[in-house]
């Protein structure tokens, strides 16, 4: 039974995209969905739950088209409740308790296959019929009809599977006897030798023997009979003292240095006192040279006022720009005269000279006279060098002072030569000290330690037990060989057995797949003869009674045959063996009929004969949905996809 689908897809060509959905919960009894052409009635009805149940096969397009699609439906087989998924991310079924059963395209089809019993061939014979295919198994010839009946059911693949068998039979008896041909003797097992050992227990002796015996050897290189140390006859350096003197002798050499130092000073600077000049004699040195340079910057002091320089300058310009001829006035000094470029008498001073007064004039913009201070006439270079003659007179009364507050020192280079030298005298003593009695402790503890342990066994022995080993070895490996050997043997001889009796097996399963396929063929076309005729006196109301199946597949109805029939009694009897036959081959593990236009192109005789049959149907059956783009009377349900897009 369906409980319910769910489903959506987009179809794209280069002319338009189509979206379809659906979203259904089928209800037992008859459901007819309708609607127009191209509002997804086949799709949602047939295709969807094709999909869910056996994979992309069962889509009527190429898997391409289908890339979009995601379904998930809930569906009753052989009696129990599974929820199904598919889409391109995601392919389960769970049960009930929410149990993963199947992950993968492939793992949920074969679950739906083992709950079912049937695949999708005979799914869309007893449980689907597609448009215009509903006559199909009528319409087929007989021969044609009994090569379909023997691929649904398998009669086909057990005549296959019989050949195998009784092939991989002759093989499996070849192989025991090519096995047999070459089957290897184990020989004689190997004799124990009269003084054997453990080699586990006698190698462990052993290597703890020779152990022991490297141990001892190094125990008795370790006995010493040495004599301690000459202690030497220097005076022993003592480390305080010694750091005493370090620190004196440093401080003394380093007050030598500094006297030194200070003599080069004294040395250096002893004639600077003598030329000392005070301080205050060259700043006043510093003042008159200063006076001095301004007095020689500022220049001689002109000749004539602003007003004179001005009134002359004019009667120049007078002079340039009036001809000979013309008489003027001069603007200095009154006069007439005639210009020609000489101006008159007393105001004829040269421009070059006009324009240097006009500097001195600039320069003497105060018009205040440059005092001259009272001090020596030094000049700067011998201002700087009596200033360098002071600085070394400070320098040497400096050193001076620094010179006489100089501590003096105890020279103790003599001693502290005698402990440096008596440092590494006692170093070495005190290391032959302290080896001579880590040895002698270590010989004492090695003395100790080879009383404890003993003599042990000698060269001799240890060699014989050596052989003993090898000989004991030898015969362990000669006896895991034999045990190999006969091992193998047995092996092999097991496995001629299991051959041989695989090829019985193989042998009597094909004999019985033989007779279970002339069994199966007995019995099939009289189970389907009787479940036909029960369900053709229901569907036709009892105006036909009787189906007969031959094992040639011939198929007659009250005795006429099949394809001969008039259209509604042929419309009824297929529906009924399509049916009848799902009903034999599945036990009815899916009582669902799934029916896609499947009187679109009958008359009104075969419509009226398809809609009695699909009521009676509706009684044996827990779910028929029918697809149809016109209503359907004997509906007990209508989903219609033109209200619900």
């Amino acid at each position: 039974m369906i409980h319910s689908l769910r489903a959506t897809v987009t179809f794209t060509t280069p002319i338009k995209s189509t979206a379809l959905q659906v979203d259904f919960e089928p209800q037992p009894g008859i459901t007819a969905v309708i609607g127009r052409n191209g509002t997804g009635k086949s799709w949602s009805v047939l295709e969807v739950p094709r999909y869910l149940l056996f994979g992309k096969k069962a889509l009527r397009g190429a898997a391409a088209d289908y890339k979009t699609m995601e379904a998930r439906g809930e569906f009753t087989l052989s009696g129990q409740r599974y929820l199904i998924e598919r889409s391109a991310k995601r392919e389960r079924i769970t049960d009930t308790a929410g149990t993963i059963l199947g992950v993968g395209a492939d793992a949920v089809t074969a679950k739906v296959v083992e709950l079912l019993g049937y695949g999708l061939d005979v799914f869309d014979l007893a449980n689907a019929s597609v448009q215009k295919q509903t006559d199909k198994l009528g319409h087929l010839r007989p021969a044609q009809r009994k090569e379909l009946i023997d691929r649904v059911v398998g009669l086909a693949d057990y005549e296959t599977i019989e050949k195998a068998c009784r092939a991989e039979a002759t093989t499996l008896r070849r192989d025991a006897e090519a096995l047999a041909k070459v089957l290897p003797k184990p020989g004689e097992a190997p004799v124990k030798p009269a003084d054997y050992f453990d080699p586990a227990v006698t190698a462990v002796t052993l290597r703890r023997e020779r152990r022991d015996n490297v141990a001892r050897a190094a125990l008795r290189a370790e006995i010493y009979r040495g004599m301690p140390p000459q202690r030497p006859d220097v005076v022993p350096p003592d480390a305080l003292e010694m750091s005493r003197m370090e620190r004196e002798e440093q401080e003394r050499l380093t007050t030598e240095q500094e006297r030194r130092r200070l003599n080069a000073i004294l040395e250096r600077t002893k004639m600077a006192p003598v030329g000392e000049v005070p301080e205050d004699m060259l700043l006043a040195a510093e003042r008159r040279s200063a006076a001095l340079r301004a007095i020689e910057n500022r220049g001689p002091a002109p000749r004539y006022t602003r007003e004179q320089s001005e009134a002359m300058w004019a009667a120049h310009v007078l002079a340039d720009a009036y001809q000979p001829t013309d008489e003027v006035e001069c603007p200095s000094c009154g006069t007439s005269f005639r210009p020609g470029g000489v101006a008159p008498p007393g105001c004829d001073v040269p421009k070059a000279e006009l324009r240097e007064d006009d500097h001195r004039r600039l320069r003497w913009a105060n018009g205040e006279e440059i005092p001259i201070p009272p001090g020596p006439d030094l000049t700067d270079a011998q201002v700087k060098a009596a200033r360098a003659t002071n600085a070394l007179a400070t320098e040497y009364r400096a050193a001076e002072v620094a010179l006489a507050a100089l501590p003096a020192h105890v020279d103790q280079s003599e001693a502290l030569r005698a402990a440096r030298e008596a440092m590494p005298i006692y170093a070495r003593y005190d290391a032959a000290l302290e080896e001579h009695e880590r040895r002698a402790a270590a010989s004492k503890v090695a003395e100790d330690e080879l009383a404890r342990i003993g003599e042990g066994l000698s060269e001799n022995d240890l060699e014989e037990l050596e052989q003993q080993l090898r000989a004991s070895e030898a015969y362990d490996r000669d006896l895991v060989a034999y045990n190999e050997r006969f091992a193998e043997f047995e092996r092999l001889t097991a496995e001629i057995e299991v051959l041989s009796a695989r090829a019985e097996k193989f042998k009597e399963g094909g004999t019985a797949l033989a007779d279970a396929r002339a069994t199966l063929k007995a019995h099939l076309a009289p189970l389907w003869s009787r479940v036909a005729s029960s369900l053709i006196f229901d569907m036709s109301a009892g105006e036909l009674t009787g189906v007969v199946v031959d094992d040639d597949m011939e198929i007659t109805v009250d005795g006429q045959r099949l394809e001969t029939l008039s259209g509604a009694g042929e419309t009824v009897a297929n529906l009924a063996l399509r049916i009848a036959l799902g009903q034999v081959l599945v036990a009815n593990s899916f009582p669902v009929f799934l029916g896609d236009e499947i009187d679109s192109d009958a008359d009104e005789q075969r419509r009226a004969a398809t809609k009695l049959a699909i009521s009676s149907l509706g009684k044996r059956l827990s779910q028929i949905i029918l697809v149809s783009h016109r209503q359907i009377d004997i509906a007990d349900h209508v989903l219609d996809l033109d209200n619900t897009q």
